[in-house]
């Protein structure tokens, strides 16, 4: 598990996560609005993005909860919406166990702002030799 935000931060804070398939790893960088040692910033490996999820661990040492209601014993700890600008989606999280919360999920919200898929180098290959191969029939027929 990696903390994104440490206890510092306040409204507005960013942070850009990207993530390397191929190597595995993770790297968190702060928006420079963002205040200072807020961001847990750094680049993290082993991180197996088919078990990505987010979670909060609420001030007191009370339980985490998660993203994935498995993990919270079958209740929904977190609410996620998708919004009508593409790529763009609002996270908000109960921070006490749903049994006994409030219901409002309003106790740590953020949005993910972009989800970009970033190519693979060997999807770039095949695409560009294809390319090539498409400029080679171009060529060919312009000369007949």
């Amino acid at each position: 598990m990696v903390d994104i935000f440490k206890g510092s931060a306040t409204d507005g804070t960013k942070a850009l996560l990207e993530y390397n398939r191929i190597t595995k790893e993770l790297t968190i960088t702060a928006s420079i609005t963002a205040p200072a040692n807020s961001v847990n910033v750094g680049t993290f490996t082993g991180i197996d993005i088919n078990a990505f999820g987010f979670y909060i661990q609420p001030e007191g040492g009370e339980a985490a909860f998660y993203s994935v209601d498995q993990l919270n014993g079958g209740a929904a700890q977190m609410l996620a919406f998708r919004e009508p600008v593409p790529n763009r989606w609002t996270i908000a999280f109960e921070d006490k166990p749903y049994s006994d919360g409030d219901h409002d999920f309003n106790d740590f919200v953020f949005q993910i702002e972009s989800i970009t898929p970033v190519p693979e180098p060997i999807s770039m290959l095949l695409f560009g030799t294809g390319l090539v191969g498409v400029g080679g029939y171009i060529r060919k027929k312009l000369k007949k």
